[in-house]
């Protein structure tokens, strides 16, 4: 079958299978109830369709306000609306696609979406070669506590699990033309696709695979066509938005969960906050890259690295962005480790973060402010399995 009538059944079927489970939520599940963090997404997708730049302080503030935003209960006394963030891409067709539904439907299906591609994700993760049973990308990718997490507050995480794994399943069928032009689209949370992406090309250019760079660089001029023309001043607009509407981390460290805030965190500050900071950022930035310019590394561990490095490297990062580490995961059960460590592995990272989020929720601070920082130990604790692992002969087979 042709690769556009493929893609053509697949939009169709996921359409489908989207209605119909909106229909069913809808008896169960308020609108209210899920999804709080869609507001934003529905602000800037509401201001596209205007013509307004999506990051105008003003304008997200008064549409959010219009749909029920409170700074006391919804903001936690601390925003005014919740700031929109993000630089075009993939997001943006698929937000401004649900304005027509209303904001109450809408908030519903990028719920039920949220679910549909978490799913989609553990069953597109059986046609790669993770080394695990077919079964278990389909179980453990929905019911990582994370994963979870991040269906209900509504974040981007999943479309990014998604467009990750389909990179990697392109490129594996040798697709390289869309895999490339579909990196261009990614960069959906540039702090948790940006390294994955240069991993990517570098690899790609290492293997002398030219068309992927050929495909990024005709998606890559393609998205920012679409955007100038749309909103012409939205590069300027997002980095003063970023700049006049500070993260939440700003002020409170532990609400973010990677290298530099931890070291934020317990206090360091000025020149030893950056030096203990380089002194485990830049070794592993430097591992990450190298691997991805060794001719013979494989394309999945290159990916698996990238995203482990990231929180290491990434000046913010929440626990709702960790469900990407499970490709690691997956990796490292397929066959990395000793099958002493395989069999123990699972209880740690399905069982641990269940219970460590529900002690972290129950402080009562709600899940916007909880102190995510201590969940740093998912990314530190698989990333040292990966490392312990990397020189291990049996684990480094040659080939692409």
């Amino acid at each position: 079958m042709p690769f556009w009538l493929r893609a053509a059944c697949c939009v169709l079927a996921f359409t489908a299978t989207t209605a119909g489970g909106v229909l069913v939520a809808r008896r169960f599940i308020p609108p209210d109830d899920v999804a709080p963090s869609y507001i934003c997404f529905w602000a800037g997708a509401k201001l596209v369709v205007a013509g307004q730049s999506p990051y105008d302080p003003a304008s997200q503030a008064r549409v959010q306000q219009q749909y029920g935003w409170n700074k006391a209960t919804d903001g936690l006394g601390f925003w005014d609306f919740l700031p929109y963030y993000y630089p075009p891409s993939l997001m943006t067709p698929l937000s401004t696609l649900l304005v027509p539904l209303g904001y109450p439907l809408a908030r519903l299906t990028w719920f039920v979406i949220n679910v549909e591609l978490f799913l989609l994700a553990g069953y597109l993760l059986r046609g790669v070669r993770t080394g695990v049973a077919s079964w278990a990308p389909l179980v453990v990718v929905p019911l990582f506590a994370p994963s979870l997490y991040s269906m209900f507050v509504g974040q981007l995480v999943a479309l990014i699990f998604v467009a990750i794994v389909v990179v990697w399943r392109l490129l594996q069928d040798r697709w390289d033309r869309t895999a490339g032009w579909l990196l261009a689209w990614i960069t959906i949370k540039p702090q948790l696709t940006v390294l994955f992406l240069l991993a990517v090309l570098l690899w790609s250019a290492r293997q002398r695979r030219w068309r992927v760079l050929h495909g990024f660089a005709l998606g890559s001029v393609t998205l920012l066509a679409v955007s100038m023309a749309v909103i012409p001043s939205w590069p300027i607009d997002l980095i003063r938005a970023m700049l006049d509407q500070p993260l939440p981390t700003a002020d409170r460290p532990w609400v973010g969960s990677t290298w530099l805030l931890l070291l934020r965190t317990v206090g360091l500050h000025g020149w030893t906050l950056w030096v203990a900071y380089a002194a485990l950022a830049l070794p592993l930035l430097i591992v990450a890259l190298r691997a991805a310019l060794d001719r013979d590394a494989r394309l999945p561990d290159v990916i698996a690295l990238s995203l482990l490095v990231t929180f290491f490297v990434a000046p913010y990062a929440r626990a709702y962005d960790f469900p990407v580490l499970l490709i690691p995961l997956l990796l490292l059960l397929g066959g990395r480790l000793p099958a002493l460590w395989r069999a123990f592995l699972p209880t740690v990272f399905i069982v641990l973060p269940f219970v460590h989020l529900w002690r972290l929720a129950g402080g009562g601070v709600g899940f916007a402010f909880m102190p995510h920082v201590w969940l740093f130990w998912i990314p530190a604790l698989l990333t040292i399995a990966w490392i312990a692992t990397m020189w291990r002969a049996d684990v480094r087979p040659s080939g692409r």
